[in-house]
């Protein structure tokens, strides 16, 4: 019986795997849309994502994008604070 049930687990825990799978998927393809391509210098065009870019640069770009507008808002803040 403990066979089965170990076969059971571990069919259960691919399947989940899959679904995790797919679901990161589409939403790195929804980022992908909403976050903008940054000029690189050495931009390699065969990403998986519809852009082009791979994984790693929309991160990149998100962090980079994310972090400016923190930045405007910070420095928005200490204006209006001085005024």
């Amino acid at each position: 019986m403990p066979i089965r049930d170990e076969k059971l687990r571990r069919q259960r825990q691919k399947q989940l795997k899959s679904e995790e799978r797919a679901l990161s998927k589409k939403l790195l393809r929804d980022l992908d849309s909403l976050v903008p391509v940054k000029a690189r210098v050495h931009y390699n065009l065969n990403g998986v994502l519809p852009s082009k870019r791979c994984n790693a640069h929309l991160l990149e770009d998100l962090r980079e994008s994310l972090a400016g507008s923190e930045w405007k808002r910070t420095k928005r803040s200490v204006v209006e604070d001085q005024t």
